[in-house]
């Protein structure tokens, strides 16, 4: 495929990008409008760390630009304004590894409200659609008695027509965290001690 003799291939300038960009008259975001992998911009240019051009994620490729320098050794490039095809210099900032940016959108409010309900009823509906159903409070409970009173989590697990693994993690803590300790009666169907 031949490339368009208008265009020059490689970014150069901080105009290259703008020209390449639609901009938001609100919000002043610069809207990537070239090429993406998994949604986000990427840019063949002058890598400053190598001295070499070569195709950059879009944000680091015009900090480079902008600044003539990579970014700091650990950092990341990120955008401000939380839009994941903004481009704009002046809305990309340094941060400290992939927990900055977490912190950074938690600030901004990416992680609160409507967003957080929104994840929340996806994976529900995601989990649904696979056809697994959430224990609920009383099993939960009835699986940590079961298992502080000596049984085994396979035990519990053939009993209860569940997993090990899931016994497992509910075991260790790592699932059903929410659960509040406490005493659960026996739920007929389940699992007692003395029934094999």
């Amino acid at each position: 495929m031949r490339l368009p003799t208008a265009i020059p291939r490689s970014i150069n300038t901080v105009d290259d990008v703008r020209a390449r960009c639609r901009i938001d008259p609100v919000t002043h975001c610069w809207h990537w409008l070239g090429a993406t992998s998994r949604g986000k911009p990427v840019m063949y240019t002058l890598d400053p760390g190598r001295v070499d051009k070569r195709v950059m994620p879009g944000r680091r490729a015009v900090w480079c630009i902008a600044h003539g320098s990579a970014p700091s050794p650990g950092y990341l490039v990120v955008a401000s304004c939380g839009v994941s095809d903004c481009v704009a210099p002046a809305h990309l900032i340094e941060v400290r590894g992939r927990a900055g940016v977490t912190q950074r959108l938690a600030r901004a409010g990416r992680l609160r409200g409507i967003a957080v309900a929104q994840k929340r009823a996806a994976a529900a509906t995601a989990r649904a659609r696979k056809g697994v159903v959430d224990l609920q409070p009383d099993q939960v409970r009835q699986i940590r008695a079961l298992l502080a009173a000596g049984a085994s989590q396979a035990e519990v697990g053939r009993g209860m027509g569940l997993s090990r693994g899931v016994i497992n993690r509910i075991a260790l803590g790592l699932s059903y965290r929410h659960v509040p300790q406490g005493s659960a009666p026996m739920v007929s169907g389940m699992v007692s001690l003395g029934a094999k």
